[in-house]
């Protein structure tokens, strides 16, 4: 059908014709219904202007080997190869734009008709076809491509209606469909691709990405499993469970060499990304990485333990580093939250027993805390505050929209009522201050009780916390207790409490039963439903950190670390380090540990507790090696990817396993990269401590 040639010349009195002139005409030619004349007949047959064409606006005119004429409408256009045959409104529109009969189109074969789906109109041409639907306009398809199309089912194939005229890119042709493309040049033929390995390459940059043009239409694997496309650049494989990615140069050589899908690596769960020296692809069974300096490929092991959740293990032998990985897609369903140990504080409890009752697909140990069992940092979870304001003030937290936010935090609080609003200052963080209200949750436990005696408390069930239009996250409830002489339960609702004689007890006075009343919290960022704490700040805008990662104390050195980060591509990293295991893992330095996160893309990142909290589970399976001799060490609190719709919550239940206490020696307070090392490292920068940090950073001192 190229044979046409590309011509798009025309006659100078089709040139004329086509530009719809304006024509007054006799009233003989007026009747244009003379017998023998096939134009004429044509337009008589249709009802003359009584039609869809309308009146004449021009002569009947020679073009190429036939005649034509047009209406206010369209066109009647005439071959002896083809008939007579009429083109009218927006297909007609279109025609005209590619040259009419004079183009690679040429003459109609058939009139505009209806498609069986009912939704769309189209012509045939000799030379192509133009389709139509009030969505999509009119476009023509013809040659290679439209012959690719009709293979596909036509328009009611996967590809769907033409949303694009066949354009030129690249050194070939490509048309846009509804569900896809077909693009073609000499040397490959024309392919289609469509459905989400369609709209990756489309994403990527189609025809002018790195993957080219398409060299298959897409395909089934062999195992049944996926769907693929191969491009004069690379591959774009998908399976319901990993989704579309493509895999591209030294690195999908290497994944072909080692039996494509079906091979030990399995399928792609990641577009090829840059990492520091060289670049990697994610795979269901490892990944491979591609190192600028040599060319040379590198092997790691992993699975996928859920839809975009992707777990690895590597192992380096310059250190040797032990490493696990944990990927998160943040454009899938699975979600970070943060768990607390006990369900209450005080209270510690192994990590993968926390992992275990919330149903979590991945964790990790979360932030540091005290001996009390307390965080440290302020902490969040599920959209409840439960420890704020925090002794140090270093956060990650987890907003609505999947992106993690690193730095300090900015807590407030607020409770509303019908006669105003005021002020909390703090959560499970001890009693008011004269002019202070406090906020007292049930997750407090006994670490944090409501205070008994000469104050004004106030009692209610907040509702399921939501994000407000400011940002803040907000539950609602009715007061269902209030007392100012002597202490109240939290009882499973939320207690605000004042000091009886302070300027703040007027107004939890007019708090009376059944008052309805908002609490809103913020910690400086929108949507933040999960907080936990960390330290050191790693990885700032894709750079290590320095300030924060260089230091002479011995939380900078070598030791087991555990961290939290996000890559550029929207990746959340969850990291762990072995370490003081020598010939196995030694552990890194927080330079070193910041560094390995910027060799894994990350534009920012968290150092968490570390040491003998470092803790990393598939489920509530630990597939890294905990320092301690006891194994894990019970955490305060964890960090975990939880499915769509996990099960519930079980209730914690005290076992040997679970809340066993360590060994002497290997302590939160004595260990270097856990509350001891970072309290002393604080205080040797000079930093204000609380007394409770003072004591752990005078406890690891006492332990060197």
């Amino acid at each position: 059908m190229r044979a046409f040639g590309r011509s798009m010349a025309l006659s100078v009195a089709a040139l004329a014709a086509l530009a719809l002139p304006l024509f007054v005409s006799s009233p003989a030619f007026a009747a244009g219904c003379s017998s023998g004349d096939q134009v004429a007949d044509k337009y008589c047959a249709m009802g003359a202007a009584t039609s869809v064409l309308g009146a004449p606006v021009s002569a009947e005119y020679s073009v190429g080997s036939g005649r034509g004429r047009d209406y206010q409408g369209g066109s009647i256009l005439w071959s002896a190869p083809t008939g007579a045959h009429e083109v009218h409104g927006a297909i007609v529109g279109d025609y005209r734009t590619v040259g009419g009969p004079g183009s690679l189109l040429g003459f109609p074969l058939t009139d505009e008709t209806g498609t069986p789906d009912g939704v769309g109109r189209f012509n045939h041409f000799a030379g192509g076809s133009v389709y139509w639907t009030p969505v999509t306009g009119a476009h023509e398809v013809h040659g290679a491509i439209r012959a690719e199309w009709v293979a596909t089912g036509w328009e009611r194939g996967s590809l769907g209606y033409p949303v694009t005229d066949e354009t030129a890119t690249g050194g070939g042709r490509f048309n846009r469909f509804t569900g896809g493309s077909v693009s073609w040049t000499p040397s490959t033929g024309a392919h289609e691709v469509h459905g989400l390995i369609g709209a990756k390459y489309l994403a990527l940059g189609a025809e002018n990405s790195l993957l080219g043009f398409p060299l298959t239409d897409e395909t089934g694997t062999p195992d049944g499993v996926g769907r693929f496309n191969h491009f004069a650049g690379g591959s774009v494989y998908w399976t319901p469970s990993t989704g579309a990615h493509e895999v591209h140069g030294s690195i999908r050589a290497t994944w072909a060499a080692r039996g494509w899908e079906t091979g030990s690596l399995g399928y792609p769960v990641s577009d090829e990304y840059g990492v520091a020296a060289g670049r990697e692809s994610d795979f269901t069974g490892g990944f491979l990485h591609w190192e600028a300096a040599s060319g040379t490929i590198k092997t790691g092991a992993g699975q996928v333990l859920a839809p975009g959740v992707a777990q690895q293990s590597r192992r380096d032998p310059a250190g040797p580093f032990a490493i696990s990985v944990t990927t998160v897609d943040p454009a899938g369903s699975a979600r970070l939250a943060a768990g607390l140990a006990q369900d209450q504080m005080p209270g510690t409890e192994v990590t993968s027993s926390i992992a275990s009752r919330y149903g979590a697909i991945a964790a990790t140990n979360g932030g540091y805390f005290t001996t009390s069992g307390g965080p440290v940092h302020a902490y969040a979870q599920a959209g409840h505050i439960i420890a704020a304001p925090g002794l140090v003030e270093n956060n990650m937290v987890d907003q609505r929209d999947g992106s993690l936010r690193i730095g300090g935090p900015n807590f407030t609080m607020t409770v509303s009522a019908p006669v105003g609003a005021r002020g909390v200052v703090k959560v499970n963080a001890g009693a008011p201050a004269a002019s202070e209200i406090a906020a007292y949750t049930p997750e407090g436990g006994t670490l944090s009780t409501p205070p008994a005696g000469g104050h004004c408390e106030v009692r209610v069930h907040p509702s399921a916390p939501v994000v407000a239009p400011d940002g803040s996250t907000t539950s609602v409830g009715n007061v269902d207790a209030v007392s100012c002489a002597t202490a109240l339960a939290t009882g499973g609702g939320t207690v605000l409490a004042t000091p009886a004689a302070g300027p703040l007890a007027p107004y939890l006075a007019t708090l009376t039963l059944g008052t309805q009343i908002r609490l809103s919290w913020s910690l400086g960022w929108p949507g933040v439903f999960n907080a936990v704490g960390g330290n050191a700040h790693l990885v700032v805008s894709g750079a290590v950190n320095g300030p924060d990662v260089d230091g002479t104390d011995p939380f900078f050195a070598r030791n087991p670390r555990t961290g939290v980060g996000q890559a550029r591509d929207g990746r959340l990293l969850l990291v762990t380090v072995d370490g003081r295991q020598s010939g196995y893992s030694d552990g890194m330095t927080l330079r070193e540990f910041a560094n390995l996160f910027t060799a894994l893309g990350a534009d920012s990142a968290l150092n968490l507790d570390g040491g003998g909290s470092t803790t990393m589970t598939h489920g509530s399976t630990v597939i890294n090696r905990p320092s301690d001799a006891a194994g894990q060490r019970p955490v305060s609190n964890a960090l975990m990817v939880l499915p769509p719709a996990p099960p519930a919550v079980r209730v914690y239940q005290p076992t040997v396993s679970s809340a066993s206490v360590p060994p002497v020696g290997s302590t939160p307070e004595t260990d270097p990269a856990s509350v001891g090392g970072l309290a002393a490292a604080m205080a040797s920068r000079g930093a204000t401590l609380t007394p409770q940090l003072s004591g752990a950073a005078s406890t690891f001192r006492a332990s060197r």
